[in-house]
């Protein structure tokens, strides 16, 4: 069964350090683990030591552990014309209406 365990809090907490460090842990146990990296600053990579992109990379001398580093902005890019066509279904009123044109230019807090 697929287990999903996220780190979040504000910056310079150790979200990185706990959250590569339980990866670790979790892949020494036997399990298969992909460590997902939303951060702009992209400090994961250096964490494990490796270059990390936006495609799962096995992460050396450490069986069982992938890791990536997504661009949250471009995700957003890359789904918002799925999203206002969907949007569109839902009338030219109501909570939504301002939705169909954009979200703002990404997640909230990566302003």
């Amino acid at each position: 069964m697929a287990r999903l365990l996220l780190f979040g809090g504000k910056g310079g907490v150790g979200k990185t350090t706990c959250s590569a460090a339980s990866a670790i842990r979790l892949a020494d146990a036997g399990l298969r683990v992909l460590l997902v990296s939303s951060d702009p600053a992209h400090s994961t990579s250096d964490s494990l030591g490796i270059e990390l992109g936006p495609e799962p990379t096995p992460v050396d001398g450490v069986p069982g552990l992938f890791g990536l580093e997504m661009d949250p902005e471009a995700r957003v890019a890359q789904a918002m014309p799925k999203i206002s066509e969907a949007m569109q279904g839902l009338g030219g009123g109501g909570p939504f209406a301002g939705l169909a044109g954009g979200a703002g230019g990404g997640p909230p807090g990566g302003g």
